[in-house]
């Protein structure tokens, strides 16, 4: 930031562009006894920062697959709809102009229509740009079918760009054929997630810049403020030569402007920047290119200024804020700030109408100001000529005004006399600048103020950078002589951000915290708006509509939230039906007819004609044609005659049926394991045909699983088995034998004893020996003595305790378990003396402890704390003092400072001298008396005024010069000398010098 922490108001502006900066000649008297001479000098303005978009030529066959929809004839500017949530209210909305547009052709309107479709669409792009042959190509736009030549095709760019000052992305390269444009972005901007950032900056900073401007009183003050904020936030972008202008495009639009890593820009970026928000403000003005210089048309180099209105398009004025910036900690001024028509046009040459390719730029046919009156010098307050208004006020009010961007103080008087008024109330030396508005000179004046006094400050005032990265605080002295004139600090700030969704707001607390303690710390909230539903179709979420069914329109779901808009249901709208030519049937006696079939004209369904159903033959019996059938052979129907159509119906072949044989009650025979049966006989009930029925050979025995039943006392088994065949269960086979018993596992106190049965064996071999067992009751257990377990010790405070315990002697089981208690022992007690309290350490009163436990009786009584005594011991001439804080109790100290002692001031007739590469800072020596007195010369030189970064040298006390080597070439330094004196061990410094200013050659 220019506006550097420290000092302000006693910075001076270093050069005024083209202003003649001067002092009174020599011999010439002045007002005060202070004045200077020195003589005249001027500075080379920059030029060349603008520079016209190369258009390159390619072949008609030059394939890039980015072709953008023709956008049509739609007879008026298409504003961009859809970027930043489509608000309308968007810098990038709100930021543009339709003065390139006007000045267009019908068939040119169609064809900026198009780049803006294709603008729109890269600026609303998700995914990033990718690259094709090395270039960052978002748009292919014909104007071969629109009548319109090669060259009227790159006005139709040239118009797009100027009436586009927030579109930092457009490259400064354009590449066209015979038919089409071919648009174009650099590398840097092809990632959605850098423009996004940079749109964010841009869009804050001109929103800033905008509501900063709204304080101002009127259009021309709001329009003033603007012009300050943005020389004064920004300077102009050099190469490291610190000559030539960057070439970066960033430098050349308003990126350079809002992104707080640069804070630099050349001519383009100032003109866009402060058309940016003029369009944002609904102020009119005009973007112009063309070049600049004291040489005349062609001179110099490509430049781009504005003009801009005050009083709603009526007059117009020149405006060119590159120049009217002093650049770095110098300031700036307001003398190109509605600058006669006249005068602005002997060093400034816009393109016109007429001019081809780069060099054609729409009419400015409005009445420009060509008048000093018309000036922002006079129109604006900052002018004094000593009538009607004391000097005294209006020092005041020019004060007032430049606290609005940072402090700079510029006015202008017809004469030094009234210059020296102002300046005395400002307390600032007489320099002042000089120019010609119309023949007539004028006077131009940077307040300073000096001299030695008790400071009376004013409250602070703050300002904060358009993007909130830093904060300003200044409070001015109001005392007379002052030689410091104001403090200024500039700190960065710390952001806290919440983010925004999609329907609440997020905001970005900004918090500054300074080193001066004058400067309170400083809290700004800035809201980030609702990003708003970003809906999206689901996919496969529509349902088709039939005529029979109802459809649905697809849901929208939100990209950021999940938030779902369920598709309207589109309701089926029925069948439309038509009969269907040729599908009727006539019906006939054997054969079915049909009613005429109906077709959906919608959706081709077919309703099928009902049938009509063939009445069939009227048939009746042919006498004498029936044929009689028996068991064994066929028989036949009688024929059947239509008595309609005669059709015949040879009667049906009755098959012989053959014999029914029936069951002949009581002729069969069961079958037996042992015996032959027989199937029972079989008759026919018609003809008294028999058959027999079939033998059946005996089954013989199916024994099944053995069944073993013990006896109730165990003393026998009997094992039974039964033949499947017989459900009567008299086929049977049985046998018993005798059983022997054994004890097998003895019994003891802790588990149970086993007998086990065995059966004999048995004669029949189906059968199998069988065992059992049953168990034998356990022995009683044999108590131990008993014994103690889990014993707990008693305390001073609690009881003790133990289990008794008994167990078999056997097998140790628990047969018993008691609970036996032991009596607390109570405290032994020990006595202890009481201590006092100190400052910073407790004491308590008498108290006893426990030997066995830790009781104590301990009541601790508060250290009393130091009681402080501030003591001052003031420094001296060659003597430090002191400063802190004493306890009056106990003497201990804190708060310790070190107070700095002086030296006498022994410089006398300060001067600088300037020299190649270097300056010679000289000064009056010293009698050898007054040598005895100090030890040396310190002499200290910066870059900046306000003595940042300054250097140091020093001097012997018999010297009366020095000479500082291997400086910048052709820059300005500031010097001040002062005397030190080395005492007991340490060195004391006298007062600073006055400042002296020199151009190195």
């Amino acid at each position: 930031m220019k506006r550097a922490a420290g000092i302000l108001m006693t910075m001076l502006l270093a050069f005024a562009l083209s202003f003649s900066f001067a002092f009174a000649e020599e011999g010439e008297t002045e007002a005060a006894s202070d004045a200077q001479p020195v003589k005249e000098e001027t500075e080379e303005l920059p030029v060349g920062g603008w520079s016209p978009t190369e258009a390159i030529y390619v072949p008609e066959d030059f394939d890039l697959a980015v072709d953008t929809e023709d956008a049509g004839d739609t007879g008026k500017k298409k504003k961009i709809r859809n970027i930043i949530n489509a608000d309308q209210n968007s810098v990038f909305v709100k930021g543009t102009s339709a003065v390139g547009y006007n000045a267009l052709t019908q068939a040119q309107k169609q064809v900026y229509n198009t780049i803006d479709e294709a603008a729109t669409a890269f600026m609303n792009a998700e995914e990033d740009l990718q690259p094709t042959s090395g270039k960052y190509y978002f748009g292919k736009v014909a104007f071969g079918d629109k009548g319109i030549t090669q060259d009227q095709a790159l006005q139709v760019f040239y118009a797009y760009d100027y009436d586009h000052p927030g579109y930092y992305w457009i490259s400064n390269r354009i590449w066209y054929s015979s038919s089409y444009l071919y648009l174009c972005t650099e590398e840097e901007y092809a990632k959605v997630s850098t423009r996004q950032a940079i749109n964010l900056l841009v869009s804050s900073g001109v929103k800033e810049y905008a509501r900063a401007a709204e304080s101002g009183t009127n259009t021309l003050d709001k329009i003033a403020i603007v012009h300050d904020w943005i020389v004064n936030s920004i300077d102009y972008a050099y190469k490291s030569d610190g000559s030539t202008p960057e070439s970066e495009k960033w430098a050349h639009s308003v990126h350079g402007v809002f992104d707080p890593n640069h804070r630099a820009t050349v001519c383009e970026g100032y003109a866009d920047s402060f058309a940016l928000v003029m369009n944002y403000m609904d102020i009119p003005n005009y973007y112009i290119v063309g070049t600049a210089g004291s040489g005349g048309a062609g001179s110099g180099g490509g430049h781009a200024w504005n003009a801009v209105s005050a009083d709603n398009g009526a007059t117009y004025m020149y405006m060119d804020l590159t120049w009217d910036d002093f650049g770095g900690d110098q300031g700036y001024a307001y003398k190109y700030f509605g600058m006669p028509k006249t005068d602005f046009e002997t060093t400034h040459f816009k393109y016109g109408p007429t001019g081809t390719g780069s060099k054609w730029l729409y009419d400015i046919s409005e009445i420009l100001s060509d008048s000093a009156a018309e000036t922002y010098y006079m129109k604006g307050g900052l002018y004094y000529d000593g009538g009607g208004q004391s000097a005294e006020a209006f020092a005041a009010a020019v004060v007032s005004k430049a606290a609005r961007a940072g402090g700079w103080v510029s006015f202008m008087c017809p004469d030094k006399n009234s210059l020296v008024a102002v300046a005395d109330e400002l307390d600032s030396k007489y320099s002042y600048y000089t120019t010609s508005y119309k023949g007539t000179a004028y006077y131009y004046k940077v307040t300073a103020i000096g001299g030695t006094h008790t400071h009376s400050w004013s409250e602070p005032a703050y300002t904060w950078t358009p993007d909130k990265s830093t904060v300003t605080a200044v409070r001015i002295c109001q005392a007379a002589n002052c030689d410091v004139g104001a403090e200024m600090e500039t700190v960065s700030t710390t952001p806290q951000t919440t983010d925004a969704t999609c329907i609440q707001n997020g905001r970005i607390l900004y918090e500054a915290t300074f080193e001066n303690t004058a400067f309170a710390t400083q809290t700004e909230e800035k809201t980030i708006p609702a990003l708003g539903h970003d809906y999206k179709e689901v996919p496969g979420s529509a349902v088709a509509v039939t005529c029979t069914t109802d459809g649905k329109e697809a849901d929208q779901k939100c990209s950021r939230c999940n938030d779902v808009i369920t598709g309207e249901t589109i309701k089926a709208p029925g069948h439309n039906y038509e009969e269907v030519e040729g599908s009727a049937i006539t019906v006939t006696c054997t054969t079915d007819g049909k009613e005429v079939d109906q077709k959906c004209s919608r959706c081709n369904d077919v309703i099928t004609g009902e049938t009509i159903k063939a009445p069939g033959h009227n048939y009746e019996e042919v006498a004498g044609s029936a044929v009689a059938v028996t068991c064994t052979t066929d028989g036949k129907e009688a024929d059947q005659k239509c008595s309609r159509c005669n059709d015949v119906i040879t009667g049906e072949t009755i098959k012989a049926p053959g014999h029914n044989y029936e069951e002949v009650a009581g002729s069969a025979v069961a079958v037996t394991c042992t015996t032959d049966g027989k199937e029972v006989d079989q008759k026919c009930s018609r003809c008294d045909s028999v058959i027999s029925g079939e033998t059946i050979t005996a089954l013989g025995h199916e024994w099944g699983e053995p069944v073993y039943q013990w006896a109730g006392d165990k003393s026998t088994l009997t094992a039974t088995r039964y033949c499947a065949h017989d459900v009567n269960r008299e086929h049977v086979e049985t046998e018993t034998v005798g059983v022997t018993e054994a004890i097998t596992e003895d019994s003891t106190c802790s588990k149970e004893g086993v007998r086990t049965y065995t059966s004999g064996a048995f004669k029949n071999p189906a059968f199998e020996v069988q065992t059992t067992i049953e168990a034998i009751a356990m022995e009683d257990h044999t108590p131990a003595e008993p014994v103690e377990e889990n014993r707990i010790e008693p305390t001073c405070t609690l009881p003790g305790s133990y289990d008794l315990v008994t167990r078999c002697a056997v097998c140790t089981a628990e047969l018993k378990r008691e609970s036996v208690s032991i009596e607390a022992l109570d405290h032994d007690l020990i006595s202890h003396e009481a201590k006092a309290p100190t400052c910073t350490r407790s004491g308590w009163e008498e108290y006893e402890t426990c030997s066995r436990c830790d009781y104590s009786s301990m009541k601790k009584i508060a250290a009393m704390g130091h009681i402080w005594q501030h003591v001052k011991v003031k420094a001296g001439l060659l003597k430090n003092g002191s400063e802190y804080d004493r306890c009056k109790t106990c003497g201990a100290k804190k708060n310790v400072k070190t107070l700095v002692g002086y030296a006498t001031y022994y410089v006398k007739g300060f001067k600088v001298a300037s020299g190649k590469k270097s300056f010679t800072a000289k000064w009056a020596k010293q009698t050898k008396a007054k040598q005895k007195k100090f030890s040396g010369y310190q002499i200290r030189y910066s870059l900046k005024s306000g003595m940042g970064g300054a250097k140091y040298a020093y001097a012997g006390k018999a010297s009366k010069s020095k000479t500082i080597k291997r400086l910048k070439a052709k820059k300005y330094y500031y010097i001040q000398v002062r005397t030190y004196t080395k005492s007991g061990g340490k060195t004391f410094y006298s007062k600073w010098s006055a400042k002296k200013k020199v151009k190195t050659k």
